[in-house]
């Protein structure tokens, strides 16, 4: 008999990672990172995954107290007391067992012609739950958003320097 793997994964539109917004799992074309958890799940017979799709920050909240058994999730060292990476003996994460690797940018506006200053204080639209903000520089001043579609629309309408 296989063990259940309870999995939640943000209930929100996020191209290539994950299509579709709401609870609902799509059965088609569900983007790149469920399909790679679907792939295992068809794959590895010793296993077998139940998705849940919620807002991020609660997907990570029932991962800590017990309510999911897994979700995909950058590494972060603020993490590391809720989740377990797949480590190297020297204790360095694996990077190998990696689903994707993504890097950050900075998005503005493109009728404000104004260059961002790195060295002068930013007001950044960050989607609530990311943990990029842990790695920004103190002079980043966060403001959650509810959605990337909400933080790009308060960078477009030039209420905030950027996103990411």
């Amino acid at each position: 008999m296989a063990t259940e793997v309870r999995f939640c994964y943000e209930d929100k539109h996020a191209p290539p990672f994950i299509h579709g917004a709401g609870q609902t799992v799509p059965s088609a074309n569900p983007g790149v990172t469920i399909q790679i958890v679907q792939q295992l799940d068809e794959h590895v017979k010793e296993v077998s995954f139940t998705y849940t799709r919620k807002p991020w920050s609660r997907c990570l909240h029932e991962l800590e107290n017990g309510k999911v058994d897994a979700v995909v999730a950058s590494h972060r060292a603020s993490r590391e007391g809720q989740m377990a990476y797949p480590k190297n003996p020297d204790g360095t994460i694996a990077q190998q067992y990696a689903i994707n690797r993504i890097s950050t940018c900075l998005l503005k506006s493109k009728t404000n012609k104004a260059t961002l200053n790195l060295s002068k204080e930013i007001e950044l639209a960050v989607p609530r739950g990311y943990a990029i903000r842990e790695s920004m520089p103190k002079h980043f001043s966060i403001f959650e958003t509810d959605s990337l579609e909400h933080a790009i629309a308060l960078v477009e309408n030039e209420l905030l320097d950027a996103t990411i």
